[in-house]
């Protein structure tokens, strides 16, 4: 399997809710950064350089670095997730060993 097809196999089992190992949850984070490294630099490829939109490309840029700071605080979010899932998972067990919540 190639490493698109990787990452894109986590990410939908990432998106539907599946754990992933570390090794996973890792692969995928490094194929989110490529993948948003190729996006970033065919966005910024993609606009034409004339003397005139120096302003507007300068804007631009701006948007492209909020955007990235959305993603990068998104992704924290989905690992703060991630660790909450599994101290509720270890909870559980701990609840499950001491009789109070069936398995």
């Amino acid at each position: 399997m190639n490493d698109m097809m990787r990452g894109a196999d986590l990410h939908s089992r990432s998106c539907a809710g599946e754990e992933l190992s570390v090794q996973d949850r890792q692969e995928l984070e490094a194929w989110y950064s490529a993948m948003d490294a190729e996006e970033m630099e065919a966005l910024l490829n993609s606009y034409p350089t004339l003397p005139i939109d120096v302003q507007l490309r300068a804007e631009y840029r701006d948007r492209l670095a909020e955007l990235q700071a959305t993603i990068d605080r998104t992704k924290a979010i989905d690992d703060s997730n991630s660790a909450l899932r599994e101290q509720i998972d270890e909870l559980r067990q701990k609840l499950v060993a001491r009789g109070i919540l069936a398995a």
